[in-house]
């Protein structure tokens, strides 16, 4: 009992002084402080596992015979990414995979690397994974702020999260291949070269890109249910 009093009196003339509570103050910010960091390095070690992924998976790709563009696993693993990092950790590490190529090394598709692919046929799909990145992100944190979506089950919006960050990179990769295209047009005319560069750059793509964001939302309902179990 005098134990627990003497703890008490302390307690409350630590509170009693302007430096008691600044001390306190001080240790408790230090502390979640200290906290904060400790919980950013699972971050870090996951958006290199992710960059690592990334990169594998450009290279694990195949070329339909009538596209410049190729068939990789890197929407299922940019959209992976986003769901177990968030929104800040999924964008940097996209802005590391841009960034390592531009630099020269060899991680886009076909181990190349340098300027020059982001400035040829396949750059606005690379360019557009950090636009994808950084919506699907946000749009997953923002869940229960917007309204509109406040009532949707989480497997239906994650779909249709999915789908925005896929349109963002068809429309950039869309918007690449057509320059790439009028830069080497010889009068072919914008309106053909424009259903030309769909048929080429999106269409071949939509049914396999839907179907690894099925297998996604299975995935990730699953890991759910088992966390709940």
């Amino acid at each position: 009992m005098c134990q627990s009093s003497s703890y008490r009196t302390n307690i409350i003339h630590i509170f009693r002084t302007d430096q008691g509570r600044n001390d306190l103050l001080n240790d408790i910010t230090l502390k979640l402080d200290i906290k904060a960091r400790y919980r950013v390095i699972p971050d870090i070690l996951l958006s290199f596992v992710f960059l690592a992924l990334m990169i594998i998976s450009a290279n694990s790709f195949f070329y339909l015979p009538f596209t410049p563009v190729p068939i990789t696993t890197q929407t299922f693993t940019l959209m992976l990414s986003v769901v177990i990092l968030k929104k800040k950790w999924a964008f940097l590490t996209q802005l590391e995979y841009v960034f390592l190529g531009a630099c020269g090394l060899p991680v886009f598709a076909g181990g190349r690397g340098g300027l020059a692919v982001l400035l040829g046929p396949t750059g606005g799909y690379i360019l557009g994974f950090i636009i994808a990145a950084y919506l699907t992100g946000y749009l997953l944190e923002r869940r229960m702020t917007l309204k509109v979506f406040k009532r949707f089950d989480r497997s239906l919006y994650l779909t249709i999260v999915c789908i925005a960050g896929l349109g963002m990179i068809y429309i950039s990769g869309y918007i690449g291949l057509l320059v790439n295209a009028l830069l080497l047009d010889r009068g072919t005319g914008i309106a053909s070269l424009s259903r030309m560069v769909f048929d080429l750059g999106v269409r071949p793509f939509i049914i396999a890109d839907m179907i690894k964001i099925v297998i996604l939302v299975v995935m990730t309902k699953r890991l759910s249910k088992g966390k709940n179990d």
